[in-house]
Parts: structure tokens; sequence; C-alpha cells
């Protein structure tokens, strides 16, 4: 564990650095670029991606560098709050609370292309200057081409145990159940890491803050397995991702995997401790839902965190969000997208 005043430093900078996120108004300025050099110029200028932008000419900008540049900029964001950390065994911590979902990202998106006819080849999505952070080759990853040569890359890495009886079974590739598997080791080491690092209030807030991401994963998966793949209820059970702590039942849980259609799921959820963020009349799409369900669940706990660990969790979910609406506004004036259809896509 680290002192009390290195608490403080990083708890200090934590919420310096999230009173420079983009406010309402800026937003407001960015939805109105009629380009992405536009675009670019202003968050150079005009924005906390300053430094990030500095070397960059935006007129000869793309989009993939743009989204990129935000990306990155966030990643090193969160490394340089974890080099204030006294210890090792710190860092690695706090490290874990985003390299590890980068990871499953990765794995899960090679793992569904081996189950797609045709697709072989995955194509990494993260960018260059995450490779030498992850536990096994990303580059490599997106050509492997069976379950077996997956298993290989993964040999020295924390994800084998998971994805060796998937891969060395007999028959097809159960890519859906893998998947799953990946999720929950994911989660639980996160559940384990909170209880073995940190106690009373801190450990409540952390474990709040994980185990709603777990609920809301599992809701999404839920609702867009039944609306869009037309699963029956009972094929539902081995897509949720178990969570000890979860405030939902198990028999809530079985309710939403038998609603007879969307609408029922989301009056469902109007009757759970979600329900003041579903409503069937004023519904977008389930990710911006619980995206949004997330990102002010986040604005609270880094509003009134007292210690470092829970302001940094806070952090992570905040800025990822700042980064998605960044990158809806770039893909909504590369497509001609009129401000005000791209502004129901925030999250503010």
């Amino acid at each position: 564990m680290f002192t009390t005043f290195s608490q403080n430093a990083i708890l200090a900078k934590i919420k310096a650095m999230y009173g420079k996120r983009i406010t309402p108004s800026q937003y407001g300025e960015m939805l109105h670029k009629t380009s992405l050099s536009e675009l670019a110029a202003y968050l150079k200028n005009s924005t906390h991606y300053q430094d990030a932008m500095d070397t960059v000419n935006p007129a000869a900008l793309h989009r993939g560098q743009l989204e990129a540049t935000v990306k990155k900029d966030l990643f090193y964001s969160l490394l340089r709050l974890v080099r204030y950390l006294p210890g090792r065994k710190e860092r690695e911590q706090y490290v874990s609370f985003f390299i590890g979902q980068i990871e499953m990202d990765q794995l899960i998106g090679c793992i569904n292309r081996l189950d797609a006819e045709g697709e072989t080849h995955f194509v990494p999505e993260v960018p260059t200057f995450l490779l030498d952070y992850l536990s096994f080759d990303a580059v490599a990853l997106g050509q492997a081409e069976t379950g077996r040569e997956l298993l290989e890359l993964l040999e020295k890495t924390p994800y084998y145990k998971t994805v060796e009886p998937f891969a060395l079974a007999p028959g097809e590739f159960d890519v859906s159940s893998c998947v799953i598997a990946l999720r929950q080791q994911y989660y639980n080491r996160l559940f384990s890491l909170i209880e073995e690092t940190y106690k009373g209030k801190t450990r409540q807030e952390m474990m709040d803050i994980v185990s709603t991401s777990l609920e809301l994963q599992n809701i999404t998966n839920l609702y867009r397995l039944k609306v869009y793949f037309h699963y029956k209820p009972e094929e539902l059970d081995r897509f949720i991702v178990h969570n000890e702590y979860s405030r939902l039942s198990d028999r809530f849980l079985q309710s939403l995997a038998a609603a007879p259609s969307g609408d029922a799921f989301i009056r469902e959820i109007a009757q759970s401790s979600y329900k003041n963020y579903f409503d069937k009349d004023d519904f977008l799409y389930i990710e911006y839902h619980t995206s949004y369900i997330k990102y002010h669940l986040s604005r609270r706990h880094i509003s009134f965190a007292t210690k470092a660990a829970t302001a940094f969790l806070a952090y992570v979910t905040l800025g990822t969000v700042e980064c998605d609406n960044i990158i809806h506004i770039v893909e909504g004036i590369r497509y001609g997208v009129q401000p005000e259809d791209i502004q129901k896509l925030l999250i503010i």
C-alpha cells in the first residue's frame, strides 16, 4: 500500500485531469465543425488534447489518425498517473484495470473471427503504441486461423488455461463459451484484486464500479442475443457472466431472458435499480444507455472520492466515454450527419 501523501497526490492529479475534460459547450462547438481538419484544429488549440496533438498537422490528419491520437492521449494519461505509485505491485494493479479490458477485447475479436465463414484472419484494432504493453503478440494474434494456433500464442499468458479446453476439444471451436469464459476470468480477476488489496469504503466503491459494469455487460448481451439473434429464453443462461456482487437477482435476469420482445425487455429493466435510465419511449440503443449509466456512476464516484483507487477506476470510464464521444463526432462529420443527430449519440 502507499502512503497518505502519495494517495493525496494521485487523487489531486486525477481530479485536476478530470477538471480539464471537454465541456458541453465545447462539444457544441465541435458538433458544428464541417471537416475533420477543423475538428482537429479545435482539439489542438482549445482542449486538453493540445499536448497530444502538438506535432500533428490538422490539415493532413485523416480519421484513423485522429481517433488513434485521442485514444493514445487517454492511455498515456493513465500511465502517467500510474507512475506516481511508489511500488511495482501497486503499478501493476492499476495497469490491470485498463490493460485487461484491452486484451480481452482483442482476444474476443480474434475468437469471433475463427467462427466466421470465409474470414479466418483477424485484424487487430489495437493501436501500435499499445503493443508493448500486452501480454501477447497482437500482430501474431491476427494471423491465428485455428484454436490451436491461438493457444500457442497464449502459452505464457494468464489466458492459456482459460482458452485451452475450448481449443483442444474435439469438433468445432465453441466460440460463445470461450468468450464467456474469458469475460468471467477478467471480472473474477478484478474482483479478487479489489478484495485482496482494498478495505472498507474504498473496496465497496470499487466493487460497485466493477459490478455495475458487469451487470450492464450482461444486460447488453441478453438484449442483443434476444432482439437481434432471436435466442430463446432457455438458451440465454449460458451467456450470463456470474457476478456474486450483483444487485440484480438471478430471478430478475431470468425475467429479462423471458421477455417476449425488446420493448418488454426494456420495461423489465425499468422496474429495476436502473429504472431512471431506461424509458421505452426514449430508447436509442442498448449500448448508449448502459454507457450512460456507467458514465454518471463514475462522475459521482470521482466527485466524492477520498481515495485514489476509486478515482482512478472512475477516470478510466470517464476518459473512455470522452474518447467515444469524439469518435462519434469524427464519424458524423465524415459521413455528413447533421449535428443534432450526432448529439443524440453523445454521453454528456
